[in-house]
C-alpha cells in the first residue's frame, strides 16, 4: 500500500466524520429550536397560572440551555473547520506525492 493510497483513506475517513458532524451540528440546531418553542408556548409550565418563581425558573432554563447550545455550536464550527483543512492538506499531500512518482516514472 503506498502513502497516497493512505492519505486518500486518512482524507476520505475525515471527510465522513465531518459530514457527521454538519449532521451533529443540525441536529443541536433543531434540539435547540424545539426547547425555544416549548419555552416560547409555555409547554413547559407545571401549572396553568405562572408564578414568578416558574417565570424566574423558566427564564434560567432558557438562558443556560442558550449558553451551553452556544458553546457546543461553537466547538463544532472550530472543529468543523479543522477537519476540511486538514482534508484538503492531506489532499494536498496525495496530489504531491502522485506528481512526483509520475515524475519519477517519467509519465507526464
Amino acid at each position: 500500500m503506498t502513502k497516497g493510497i493512505d492519505n486518500e483513506r486518512l482524507a476520505g475517513a475525515i471527510e465522513a466524520l465531518t459530514e457527521q458532524v454538519s449532521v451533529l451540528r443540525e441536529s443541536i440546531d433543531e434540539f435547540r429550536s424545539a426547547i425555544r418553542w416549548g419555552i416560547e408556548n409555555d409547554k413547559f409550565q407545571s401549572s396553568p397560572e405562572p408564578s414568578d418563581s416558574t417565570d424566574d425558573l423558566v427564564a434560567v432554563v432558557q438562558s443556560t440551555i442558550r449558553d451551553e447550545v452556544a458553546v457546543i455550536q461553537d466547538s463544532l464550527n472550530e472543529f468543523s473547520i479543522d477537519m476540511q483543512w486538514a482534508v484538503r492538506q492531506i489532499r494536498s499531500a496525495a496530489e504531491t506525492v502522485k506528481t512526483q512518482l509520475l515524475l519519477f516514472r517519467g509519465d507526464d
